[in-house]
């Protein structure tokens, strides 16, 4: 991800500029990975001047072999000293740093370290907000890794087999994904049968599929270390009237939600539209409708009830409207959704238009 390190570091020095700092201290191992294409390192350092990491011993080749101009990648060795060093050179007064990954004794050394030469300061979310929109790289990766999801998404149905338990059809979604051409899951794929499927983020066990089980399925593709998230519904054997009626009502929420997303539309307004659509279920929707997706499978922005900040163009979000019975069952769907100039594209494929069955 290095190739654009250009857009990634000018839009992070915009962000300090706006905080009125002159550099910003990056520790966090997700945001060292986004900048520098690895979190194996003390530190990464940018300035109005300089990008510099500091790698651990056995990372300084691979630094070298991955970065170019603007990085600068340092000696191992002395990091206090080739930290004060940056500091001095480029005349930094101001000295952002991460206060979510810094302990109080880490931050009492960076004050004692630092005193006579800049004044530490606390932030958060600065390289968390430039992470939100997604450069042209970064979407290529998810696209891919959107493309594997959905086409598990698609052959799943046919894969299920009674007898089979949660934690069996879970490792076989994994293995699959994996021969498709991912890396991996992006996260523990959650595998759930009958009335285990009203737990949101239950785990697969030993239950077993059996006719008449509903199926609930949440996992996504991992690719380049960049996520994808799908949940799909299925029915084993043919589906009642209430399980049809209840996927049916899901679907239009989805769908209204979903109608909703494009650049400058408020996040809280698709939630909205989402719960309206589920009419009196919407007391069952105890969530939010979705979150942004990247480097993380939760990341900014939320999608939820109050969230005024609108949407962007080049943002990825999911959309994922669920209802909960406990005891009896659950239904979610879900998609990745890119955000666009004129409104938005699944990445990760569209959701059966009917529950449809398993085998």
């Amino acid at each position: 991800m290095s190739g654009l390190a250009g857009p990634k570091l000018g839009a992070l020095r915009a962000a300090l500029r706006r905080a009125e700092a002159g550099g910003l201290l990056v520790s966090d191992a997700v945001n060292m990975r986004y900048l520098a294409g690895s979190s194996d390192a003390s530190w990464v350092l940018v300035t109005g001047r300089t990008a510099a990491v500091m790698p651990f011993g056995l990372s300084e080749h691979a630094f070298r072999s991955s970065l170019w101009a603007p990085w600068r990648v340092l000696k191992p060795g002395e990091v206090w000293k080739a930290l004060e060093g940056l500091l001095r050179a480029d005349r930094v007064v101001r000295l952002a740093y991460e206060a979510h990954r810094l302990s109080v004794t880490g931050e009492r050394d960076l004050r004692r370290r630092l005193r006579t030469i800049a004044l530490p300061v606390p932030t958060t979310g600065l390289v968390e907000g430039v992470r939100e929109t997604k450069t042209a790289v970064e979407l290529a990766v998810m696209k891919r890794a959107g493309a594997i999801t959905g086409e598990m998404a698609v052959r799943l149905p046919r894969m299920l087999r009674p007898g089979m338990t949660e934690r069996e059809a879970a490792v076989m979604i994994d293995c699959a994904m994996r021969r498709m051409g991912a890396d991996g899951p992006g996260f523990e794929t959650i595998m759930l049968f009958g009335p285990k499927t009203a737990l949101p983020h239950g785990r697969p066990g030993d239950v077993r599929l059996k006719p008449g089980s509903l199926v609930l399925v949440d996992f996504g593709a991992r690719v380049d270390g960049y996520q994808s998230d799908c949940t799909r519904v299925f029915v084993c054997g043919r589906p009642t009237a209430r399980q049809s009626a209840t996927y049916l009502r899901v679907l239009k929420a989805y769908r209204s939600g979903r109608r909703m997303v494009g650049p400058g539309v408020a996040a809280g307004a698709v939630d909205r539209a989402a719960r309206a659509a589920l009419g009196k279920m919407s007391v069952r929707f105890i969530h939010g409708l979705g979150h942004g997706v990247g480097l993380e499978i939760h990341e900014g922005p939320r999608l939820a009830m109050g969230v005024k900040a609108p949407l962007c163009r080049g943002q990825v979000v999911t959309v994922e409207p669920g209802v909960y019975w406990p005891g009896w069952g659950g239904f979610r769907i879900e998609d990745t959704v890119l955000v666009t100039a004129s409104g938005h594209r699944s990445l990760t494929g569209e959701p059966p238009s009917r529950l449809t069955s398993t085998g």
